[in-house]
């Protein structure tokens, strides 16, 4: 089943109020609602997860929490197809981020102080089974499922793992409110692809063979593993969903003496192109550097917008300096089949409007003209999904 526009449905759980917050997204991927005791997730499929609040009430009562006791181990178990986190008192406990079959299941062992506490199981479904596995455990009981699905490795109470993906198992994720910058083979892209997963959900990847942005992908990064471990050969796809190309490939920059000269095709290494690395702001997002004959060129992006609103974009910020003005100088915005949308364009699964610029729609390419003012140029171009 795909999911649009869904990364995390959030069970919010507070173990005082024993209450319930719907914060799923906006387009209604999922319903959170009671039924007595039970918070049900219901999935579009109809796949129902349950959590037991009859269950997990009883963490404030539980017997060998004693006045002279003041902190108590527990331990949670997770595992969940796709992407699931659990967080207490605010802080992650177990990471399962990313779009991958159930796995094994992950333990973590935390201690609490007593009182009341909050449990966050954040969980999306993006394609395949819809398999979502929680339980607990403590110094006076064993592992105690706290979903109505059961791990098959918990099966009989015995502790086997499933078979877990061998290219599965090390998501990258955003944290702190900063970028996650990844340099690998990634599928779709030349082998000089550096990826960038942004703190929102937003995802790109740019092309230093072409100076071009190659992917844009929205909720889970990238997972590791495949690189990070063995020998680390191969190309990795994105994780998450709503993947779209801006363009076929080739260069993102070229001179056209006249309206008629057709755009470069894709080559090993754009001609004339010449990359110059980036650097990383406080945030770590980067800005790319490069050079096009007497040209410098800094691009960076400006991510905006919330997977719950529906609302994800990203803004690519194109700044040029020449010592003189360069004429016959124009970026390829997009490429392919294109529709104008009012002031937007809509192209496969995407809309962009150029902030600072004035487009021109030639055939299936949208390009815009670098006008020089004295030896500095501006191209800002939104791209965001089709809703």
């Amino acid at each position: 089943m795909q999911q649009s526009g869904l990364e995390f449905a959030n069970l919010h759980i507070a173990f005082q109020q024993i209450s319930i917050k719907d914060a799923c997204c906006a387009n209604r991927c999922a319903i959170v609602s009671l039924a007595g005791k039970d918070a049900q997730l219901t999935l579009l499929s109809g796949q129902v997860v349950k959590i037991k609040l009859d269950v997990i009430a009883s963490f404030l009562n539980d017997a060998h929490a004693r006045d002279t006791i003041t902190e108590v181990a527990y331990s949670f178990h997770l595992a969940s197809d796709d992407g699931s986190r659990l967080l207490v008192n605010g802080k992650p406990v177990i990471k399962n981020d990313g779009i991958h079959p159930v796995g094994e299941v992950k333990s973590k062992t935390v201690k609490l102080k007593k009182g009341p506490a909050k449990i966050r199981l954040e969980y999306f479904e993006a394609a395949g089974q819809e398999e979502l596995y929680l339980a607990w455990s403590g110094v006076r009981f064993s592992e105690t499922p706290l979903s109505q699905w059961v791990h098959p490795a918990r099966t009989g109470n015995q502790e086997a793992s499933a078979d877990p993906d061998e290219f599965t198992g090390i998501p990258l994720v955003p944290e702190n409110g900063e970028a996650v910058v990844y340099r690998n083979f990634i599928t779709g892209v030349s082998p000089r692809g550096i990826a960038v997963g942004y703190p929102n959900g937003v995802n790109l990847c740019f092309d230093a063979d072409q100076m071009a942005p190659a992917l844009f992908w929205q909720g889970a990064f990238i997972d590791a593993k495949r690189h990070w471990s063995g020998r680390g050969g191969g190309q990795q796809p994105p994780l998450g969903y709503n993947l779209f190309k801006p363009s076929p490939g080739g260069p993102a920059l070229a001179l056209l003496p006249t309206p008629e000269t057709p755009w470069p095709a894709a080559r090993e290494r754009a001609p004339m192109l010449r990359f110059r690395g980036y650097r990383l702001d406080a945030k770590r997002f980067p800005t790319f550097k490069y050079e096009m004959g007497s040209v410098t060129v800094t691009e960076s992006y400006q991510p905006a917008g919330s997977t719950a609103a529906n609302d994800l974009r990203v803004t690519r910020n194109l700044y040029f300096h020449a010592p003189e003005p360069v004429s016959h100088l124009y970026v390829r915005a997009a490429a392919g089949p294109l529709q104008a949308d009012g002031p937007a364009w809509k192209g496969e699964g995407f809309r962009l409007t150029v902030d600072a610029g004035s487009p021109v729609l030639r055939g299936p390419e949208l390009l815009v003209p670098v006008v020089f003012t004295g030896d500095t140029a501006t191209v800002s171009i939104t791209y965001s999904w089709n809703p």
